[in-house]
Parts: structure tokens; sequence; C-alpha cells
């Protein structure tokens, strides 16, 4: 058995997880804006980091998975599992648009079908990559929100 949060703890909490979620999708569409303006140049914003900063983030759900019931039901921890599935799927999302991008600044000569063709393949794995990690990120807000209420 779990003993009780203090109570300003538990606010300092229930307001986080209030404003987490819109804070992530505006996170999502800023870094996509940033990314845009920024592909032409050698100053990438995402970069081989991304795909280590997802990957940690999949370790955390699939730790966090791995809690005995009395913890967390097994009905919500199917769901951080399938977080963690996400987050890892998106790490590797993040690997392929970075090689897309690289490939793009590569002092290889290319042509102008394969500088284009480079160009929507990275904007795809991004998209891609960001999507899995809001709707997961966003699980997870959700799921410590009813944990925090303390509702199995």
């Amino acid at each position: 058995m779990t003993t009780p949060l203090p109570t300003t703890r538990r606010s300092l909490r229930k307001i986080a997880l209030l404003l987490l979620p819109p804070f992530l999708l505006l996170l999502f569409l800023s870094i996509l804006a940033t990314q845009f303006a920024e592909l032409g140049t050698a100053k990438e914003l995402l970069s081989l980091t991304s795909f280590v900063i997802l990957l940690s983030f999949s370790a955390l759900a699939f730790n966090w998975c791995r809690v005995p019931t009395s913890f967390t039901p097994e009905t919500l921890l199917i769901v951080i599992y399938q977080a963690g599935v996400d987050f890892f799927i998106a790490s590797l999302l993040a690997l392929v648009s970075t090689f897309f991008a690289w490939l793009q600044m590569s002092p290889l000569p290319q042509t102008k079908l394969l500088q284009i063709l480079g160009f929507w393949l990275h904007w795809i794995f991004l998209f891609l990559s960001l999507g899995l990690f809001v709707f997961a990120a966003l699980d997870l807000v959700r799921i410590s929100k009813v944990i925090g209420n303390g509702r199995k």
C-alpha cells in the first residue's frame, strides 16, 4: 500500500498534468516549423540526439510497465507498454529521418530528383516519428493523471 501524497505535491502534479498536453502539441508544431526553416542549413534542429532521447522515453515506458499491479492496474500497464513500443518505433523513425537530412547535406553529387526525394523522405519520417512520440507521451500523461488521482 502506498502512502498518500502531500496536498501541495498533488496540486503541483495536477497543474503540471493539465498544462503538459497543450504544450506538447505546441512543441510538436514548433519543431516541425523550425525544422522546415533550418532544413537547408547546416544547423539541423533534430539530429542523432533525438534518436537517443526517444529511445530513453522507450526505456522509461518499458520499465514503468514492469511495476507490480498493486501500483498500476494491468489495463494501464498494457497502455504503458504500447507507449514504449511507440517510443521505440519513433526513435528508429527519427534515426532514418536524420539520415535523409544528412544525405541532403553530403558532399556527394546528387541529382535534383534525389534531393527532392531525400527532402520528402526526411519529412515523412520526421512527421511519423514526432506523431508517434506525441501520442505516446499524451498516453503517459493521461495515465499519470489517473494514477495521480488515486483511481485505478
